[in-house]
C-alpha cells in the first residue's frame, strides 16, 4: 500500500515537456537536443538527450516524458554534417543553427542557465524554440 501511494505521489509531480522546434532550413543531419536540470550541469551533462533525424519537415515536436517538476533548460543544435559536435569558426562562433528554451538573444557565448530556464510544474509543459 505504501509503495502504491508513493508511486501515485511521484507520478503527480512529473509530466511531459514538449518542445516545438522551428526554423530548420536544411533538410539533412540531426537535431541534437539536451535537457538540463541545473546550472552546474548546464551544457556539460544533460539530464536527458535525444537525437532526431531531420528529414523533410521544417518543424518538429519532441517530448521528454515523466520529468519531475522543476526548472530546466533545453538546448538544441542542428548537426547538419552529422559529426556530433556544434561546428564553430576560428572565433568559436557557431556555424550550425542552434537554440535554447526561452529563445534568448545570444551575443558572446551561450545564455546563462537563468536566461534560458523555464519552470515545469504541470502534467504538460509546452515550449517553442526557433533555430
Amino acid at each position: 500500500m505504501f509503495l502504491v501511494c508513493f508511486l501515485m505521489i511521484f507520478q503527480l509531480n512529473t509530466g511531459e515537456i514538449s518542445i516545438t522546434i522551428s526554423g530548420i532550413e536544411k533538410q539533412q543531419g540531426y537535431l541534437r537536443i539536451g535537457l538540463y536540470a541545473n546550472s552546474q550541469s548546464y551544457l556539460k551533462k544533460s539530464l536527458h538527450y535525444k537525437d532526431v533525424k531531420v528529414l523533410d519537415k521544417d518543424q518538429y515536436v519532441v517530448s521528454f516524458k515523466d520529468i519531475s517538476w522543476g526548472t530546466y533548460v533545453v538546448s538544441i543544435y542542428h548537426d547538419i554534417n552529422e559529426n556530433k559536435i556544434l561546428d564553430t569558426n576560428f572565433l568559436k562562433i557557431p556555424k550550425e543553427p542552434y537554440g535554447f528554451s526561452q529563445n534568448p538573444r545570444t551575443t558572446f557565448g551561450p545564455p546563462s542557465f537563468d536566461k534560458a530556464s523555464f519552470v515545469h510544474n504541470n502534467s504538460s509543459t509546452q515550449i517553442e524554440i526557433e533555430l
